[in-house]
Order: C-alpha cells, then sequence, then structure tokens
C-alpha cells in the first residue's frame, strides 16, 4: 500500500543520514533539506515503480546529478545505500512487493553508476566473483 511504501522509506532515511558514507551527499551547508518533500517524492517513485500509480514524470537519475558533480559518487556508495535498501526491505517486507523492490533498487544503481561512472564501474554484488 502506499501507506507501507511511505513507512519503508522514512525507515531507510533514518539509516542513510545516520550513515558515514551516505549522509554527506544530505548535508548540503546552509541549504535546507525538506524531509517531508523529500521522502513525499521518493515514496511516490515508488508507489510508480512498485503500484503502477500513475503520474511520476521525474527522471530520477538525472535528479541526482548535481550531487554527482558536488561530491562524484562511487562504486561503495552504490554498494552502501543498495545495502540500506535491501536491510530495510528485509527487516520490515515479505513477498512479491519485496522482491520486486530489491531487484528495481538494484537496477536503478546499476543505471545510475553507468550514467555516471561509466559503463561497467560498477556491478550488481551477485555478479561479483
Amino acid at each position: 500500500t502506499p501507506e507501507e511504501i511511505f513507512e519503508m522509506v522514512t525507515r531507510q532515511y533514518a539509516d542513510v543520514v545516520q550513515d558515514d558514507l551516505l549522509q554527506p551527499y544530505f548535508d548540503l551547508g546552509p541549504e535546507f533539506i525538506d524531509w517531508q518533500a523529500h521522502i513525499g517524492a521518493v515514496s511516490d517513485y515508488w508507489c510508480h515503480v512498485l503500484l503502477y500509480a500513475p503520474g511520476y514524470d521525474i527522471d530520477v537519475i538525472e535528479s541526482h546529478r548535481h550531487l554527482h558533480e558536488h561530491a562524484a559518487f562511487t562504486p561503495e556508495l552504490f554498494d552502501r545505500w543498495l545495502q540500506i535498501f535491501c536491510d530495510t526491505v528485509d527487516a520490515g517486507w515479505t513477498g512479491q512487493h519485496a522482491t520486486t523492490a530489491k531487484k528495481r533498487a538494484t537496477g536503478m544503481a546499476w543505471a545510475m553508476a553507468q550514467r555516471f561512472l561509466g559503463k561497467g564501474a560498477w556491478r550488481r554484488p551477485e555478479l561479483r566473483a
């Protein structure tokens, strides 16, 4: 449900903003992050992905370009974000939507790494030897 997705995103960001590797991307100096709006937008994205909710037309990857230009993303950053995402899902949800969420998050991390780091710079953890 949309309420469960909102809860998932809220839990994920509670961990993300306390993570040493990821937190600096949310510390934009004197700029203010409207957390309610941010979590709402991310929840809308996941509602679109998992529940096929209409009306989401933001390019998620490009919306992160300014962060990459401020402090370049690294393969370790993608690993950590994906680990927190999967841990969050595993801690509270099961079933097809949980499985799909983790697959889509992995695909999003891969696509974002391809665009910002270049082809082959990051591989899904399960494909590493």
